[in-house]
């Protein structure tokens, strides 16, 4: 029977990645919709189109936990809101679901953690990033062209296979 991994990079500019055994699948976009809130014009992910993406048969699905250190409270609380609405629906379509740090499936891969000597963090986060990209790519060529330069694109797929590797 052909296993399915869905790999979920959240965040406002958020991708899901459905795998197949066969490493054949697509990768979009995370939904969003604008909801007006005062003054402010906000997004929210949109829980009617999200469910659409989910296949219908059974899946297990790796989420990768949303990471808050040094950003807005307010800006807390609308990945809180996403995660939520996400579980939430993953939950009412019983799919087995897998979170996982940023730090587990990035060392499992062998991708960069952390700063090296003399590294500033914005260039410490610049290189994992095209590591990421890179072996996204490297991994999924078929999909290489549609990563482009998106590291939330490579970061869904590599969830996704996180999974795979791990046979959840």
């Amino acid at each position: 029977m052909n296993k399915i991994y869905i790999g979920i990079d959240p965040g406002k500019q958020g991708f899901i990645a459905i795998l197949h055994d066969d490493d054949s699948g697509f990768l979009e976009e995370l939904p969003f919709k604008p909801v007006p809130n005062g003054s402010r014009n906000e997004t929210r992910i949109d829980g009617r189109k999200f469910r659409k993406m989910i296949p219908s048969i059974r899946s297990t699905v790796i989420l990768e936990k949303t990471q808050s250190y040094g950003v807005r409270p307010h800006t807390m609380f609308d990945m809180g809101q996403t995660r939520g609405i996400i579980v939430g629906i993953l939950d009412d379509c019983m799919m087995p679901l897998i979170e996982v740090t940023p730090q587990q499936w990035k060392k499992h891969f062998g991708l960069p953690q952390g700063r090296e000597p003399g590294e500033t963090k914005a260039e410490a986060r610049k290189r994992a990033k095209k590591a990421s990209i890179a072996l996204a790519k490297k991994m999924f060529p078929r999909f290489a062209k549609q990563i482009g330069e998106n590291d939330n694109k490579a970061e869904a797929l590599l969830l996704a296979r996180y999974g795979k590797d791990l046979g959840l």
